[in-house]
């Protein structure tokens, strides 16, 4: 079991976009009384598009999506402002490296070094690349399954719904619908989302993941109602 702190940056963007288990349907959960979050899925169209520009981004940079590599190296962040606010230090950071089990691939094309890898945002269809020592990064397959999770940054106080999160950690990993797992909570009084080192988001309630309904491979919008 590997433990790694949680990098909270992962948490406010939730409310921008997340994965849900149905395509077909469109789930709207209570977060407080004043608001509710809707989740709009992804058309097909634009599951189509998506998936065509990953395979461009791969193809560019000569990178062999049969070979993913975790980060396993020191996350490494510049500070680009700091403030002080209310007795507290606001800091905005950029990251010089890719974040902890973080999916990358080894960059093949022409004009990059040896220690070149891209780090694929699969939800959003973009790419960066990173110069990376090659003892920081380890092919996914030298990995055991339980091992390609964060369970540290997997939690929650209600000790069934701990339970649900980790089953539904773990379902990602067996189904090969995520490499890693880097992190999840309970978001809604009744919904669960995880987050995978490729970029992407999974959302299921707390009774799908009982029933172990399919996950089902979709980019989700999400914005609040009031």
């Amino acid at each position: 079991m590997i433990l790694r702190k949680l990098s909270y940056s992962l948490i406010f963007t939730f409310l921008f976009s997340t994965s849900v288990a149905s395509k077909e349907e469109v789930f709207v959960s209570k977060v407080k009384q004043s608001f509710t979050i809707k989740n709009t899925p992804e058309t097909e169209k634009e599951y189509k598009s998506r998936l065509k520009n990953i395979e461009s981004i791969l193809q560019r940079y000569g990178s062999n999506s049969d070979s993913p590599l975790l980060f396993i190296g020191n996350e490494e962040k510049t500070i680009e402002y700091s403030k002080k606010i209310n007795g507290g230090t606001f800091v905005v950071s950029k990251p010089q490296s890719p974040r902890f089990f973080e999916v990358v691939y080894k960059v093949s094309a022409p004009g990059f070094n040896d220690n070149s890898y891209i780090r694929l945002n699969r939800e959003a269809a973009s790419g960066k690349v990173y110069e990376l020592s090659p003892n920081s990064v380890k092919p996914v397959s030298s990995f055991k399954k339980e091992d390609r999770i964060l369970y540290e940054n997997i939690t929650d106080k209600n000790t069934e719904h701990q339970k649900l999160l980790l089953i539904f950690a773990n379902r990602l990993i067996e189904t090969g619908i995520c490499y890693s797992v880097i992190s999840g909570a309970k978001y809604t009084l009744d919904s669960a989302t995880l987050f995978c080192g490729d970029g992407m988001k999974y959302t299921q309630t707390l009774m799908q993941i009982t029933n172990n309904k399919n996950i089902e491979h979709r980019v989700v919008k999400s914005y609040a109602v009031f």
